[in-house]
């Protein structure tokens, strides 16, 4: 029916509270006054705002804080080493900090770590390693790290092929509303791979991923991807998938 849809990217970053963490480092190595509140700043630019570049003393302050182990201020300073937003991009010292926030059980870290292996930023591609972090954060309900290990069993890049794992875990990411995992499940449904072909399903899953994505191409290939399906239902089927979008709702993550 149509290709799969390719990795979710690694997300900027996202606002975090990192307070608990630097108040029990506090004892032995205190953090300048104002780093928490600088670094959260950088947080929420890099989240909301991707024409901006982070401040210099908002990088110094999530720098201190990750030299410190802080695992949030470490995945935050990755990402600005990603975006190269505040620095000169760097994808090295990205994994670098990655990394150290993936080992301390940072779920968004264990993902973008996952990303930067399966592209081969800042390391030796090795698709083995990135079905590795994949799985960690993914086990953690991190939905982008789920749709990109389904699209690691759905091409048996890292593991071996297997389309029901495949849908298993893009299931999980489209339940709780990844666009790109949505229209891979739809996908599914509508070749009847790994399952049986059920183009209500598959109308419904193209129908969520439509209004999912942002306006462009993968927006316009959900469309299109449902409209070929509605060629192969009755009025009655297309109704129910309609329905059945309707009442869609998220869920959340474990």
């Amino acid at each position: 029916m149509t290709q799969f849809s390719v990795f979710d990217r690694p997300i900027s970053s996202r606002v975090l509270d990192i307070v608990l963490a630097v108040t029990m480092l506090g004892i032995c190595c205190p953090a300048r006054a104002g780093d928490v509140e600088d670094c959260r700043s950088a947080a929420t630019l890099l989240q909301a705002d991707r024409s901006k570049a982070v401040a210099p003393a908002a990088v110094t302050a999530c720098r201190r804080l990750a030299e410190r182990g802080t695992a949030s201020a470490q995945y935050n300073l990755g990402n600005i080493y990603l975006s190269g937003r505040g620095v000169p991009r760097d994808y090295k010292e990205a994994v670098k900090w990655f990394r150290k926030a993936a080992d301390h059980g940072e779920v968004d870290a264990q993902s973008n770590l996952g990303y930067m292996y399966a592209e081969g930023w800042g390391v030796p591609r090795d698709y083995k390693e990135a079905a590795k972090w994949f799985r960690k954060a993914a086990d953690k309900g991190n939905l982008r790290a789920q749709s990109n290990l389904g699209v690691m069993y759905a091409t048996g890049q890292g593991v071996p092929q297997d389309d029901q794992e495949a849908l298993k875990w893009w299931r999980k990411a489209a339940d709780q509303g990844d666009a790109r995992a949505q229209h891979n499940v739809a996908v599914i449904y509508a070749d009847g791979q790994g399952t049986t072909q059920d183009l209500v399903l598959a109308y419904m899953w193209f129908q969520l991923a439509a209004m999912a994505y942002p306006p462009g191409a993968d927006r316009d290939d959900a469309v299109s991807s449902r409209n070929d399906v509605a060629n192969e239902m009755t009025a009655a089927e297309i109704a129910k998938a309609k329905k059945l979008a309707t009442e869609w709702k998220p869920k959340p993550a474990p």
